[in-house]
């Protein structure tokens, strides 16, 4: 791969917001898709049917009606509750809506999975993050919702990110309404912002690739909170170094989780992390499905990518990159309010007083597994989508 397809060029935003789960961001979405005037993309790995899905398809179908243009993306696997009646009634209502990559085991074709999550809105604004459209996001009176991260954002930076969209709902032709926009609109604004995408089939792999960067010219600390955690070695080789070079890392985990197998696939690398003074932090109460990573205070992205096998091979991946360090001071000052009511440190010496052979072995046996099945699943991806 070429040097330059990697090569970031930060745009602008006007105006930036960092949400979380729950009734916030979905509150913002549906005042998003409300003040359309023109055009919505939606695009996601999960709409579930539910109280929540149901919620934000009506506020489509209220938009379509209005002679919004709507275009809807779904994984065909993410989404899977959503039936064909369900998108047929879409269709009805004026909304154009399709499957990404159906699964063909005949074939014995997956297809790559359309990862990320993506609302764009009149070339203006857009939501871009890590965050499903599902009541498990929202939560309840009785239930918290998973923890994740989205930003919203406006100004030229969202050109890049309707671009993307347009590209990924015409696989096989791109409009003249996608063909007109600029690739990099210059204008006003405050916050150098950039979309940052990962596609592997189509030869990008800028996510990973510009964390790993930001690692090298790190001088202070590194911030990462990541649902899947099962990185690469040269991953972690990278943490090594700059921990023996004095940079603080703390990594934030899954504690409950909703596969245990690969929560376990990640515990698996403790050992190694507590080895290099690494901080290792776990959510008990709450499900953590939030993917960030910050670095010196000065560089933030936030998204749908986990350092995994399948984020990096398998899955179409967007985040949004923010080089702004009082935003990024911002950010971290919320996030460190939600460390305080869920995080807990992982002590090292409890961890190694349970750590007998059994336990490595179990631990191991859920690393080995996950990454075969990842593996195996990366060996029957094809390009289509």
């Amino acid at each position: 791969m070429k040097k330059s397809s990697k090569k970031i060029n930060y745009n602008k935003a006007t105006d930036l917001r960092f949400l979380q789960s729950g009734e916030e961001y979905f509150t913002t979405l549906l005042e998003l898709i409300h003040n359309a005037q023109k055009l919505i993309y939606l695009q996601v790995y999960t709409l579930d049917p539910d109280g929540t899905g149901n919620m934000v398809i009506q506020a489509l179908e209220e938009a379509a009606k209005r002679d919004v243009k709507v275009y809807v993306l779904v994984d065909a696997y993410g989404s899977k509750a959503l039936t064909t009646k369900r998108i047929r009634q879409m269709q009805g209502a004026g909304i154009h809506c399709r499957r990404f990559s159906p699964i063909v085991f005949l074939k014995f074709r997956a297809g790559r999975r359309l990862h990320h999550k993506i609302t764009v809105v009149d070339t203006q604004s857009a939501i871009i993050g890590g965050i499903n459209i599902s009541d498990k996001y929202r939560g309840d009176d009785k239930n918290l919702p998973w923890l994740d991260f989205g930003l919203y954002v406006s100004g030229p930076v969202v050109v890049g990110l309707q671009r993307l969209c347009g590209r990924m709902y015409y696989p096989d032709r791109i409009p003249d309404s996608i063909r007109r926009l600029k690739k990099n609109v210059q204008g006003t604004g405050e916050y150098p912002a950039c979309v940052v995408h990962s596609d592997w089939f189509r030869r990008k792999n800028k996510i990973n690739y510009h964390f790993k960067q930001a690692i090298r010219h790190a001088e202070k600390d590194i911030i990462v909170i990541c649902s899947y955690f099962i990185p690469s070695f040269r991953l972690i080789s990278l943490l090594k170094s700059a921990s023996r070079k004095g940079i603080s890392i703390q990594l934030y985990l899954q504690g409950k989780s909703d596969i245990p197998i690969v929560r376990n696939a990640t515990r698996f690398f403790y050992r190694i992390f507590f080895k290099h003074d690494m901080k290792i932090y776990e959510f008990p109460e709450r499900i953590l499905h939030g993917k960030l990573w910050m670095v010196d205070d000065r560089i933030l992205s936030v998204g749908s990518f986990n350092f995994n096998h399948l984020s990096e091979y398998t899955s179409i991946e967007t985040n949004m990159q923010i080089a702004h360090a009082q935003f990024c001071e911002e950010v971290k000052k919320q996030l460190e309010m939600i460390f305080n009511d869920y995080a807990e440190p992982v002590p090292e010496e409890l961890y190694v007083k349970k750590l007998n052979r059994f336990n490595r072995f179990r631990l191991w046996t859920s690393y080995t597994v996950t990454t075969v099945l990842m593996k195996l699943a990366f060996a029957f991806t094809s390009k289509s989508s």
